[in-house]
């Protein structure tokens, strides 16, 4: 079964940036987060929960 022909809107190219703001302490390593902020452009979202998930999924891929 080709899963492609049960698309009828194409390809989708999200695009994302996220950027950290954070100190460092050089005598233990720890790391503190003053800010962060991620900002998305998916197009037309059709299924928003479905975007925040994603949103916070990724967010925490990148903290990781």
């Amino acid at each position: 079964m080709n899963c492609a022909a049960e698309w009828s809107f194409g390809a989708t190219i999200p695009n994302e940036c996220q950027i950290a703001d954070v100190e460092i302490d050089p005598d233990i390593g720890a790391v503190e987060f003053l800010m962060y902020t991620t900002v998305d452009n998916m197009s037309d979202a059709i299924d928003h929960v479905s975007v925040e998930g994603q949103v916070h999924g990724s967010v925490l891929q990148r903290v990781g």
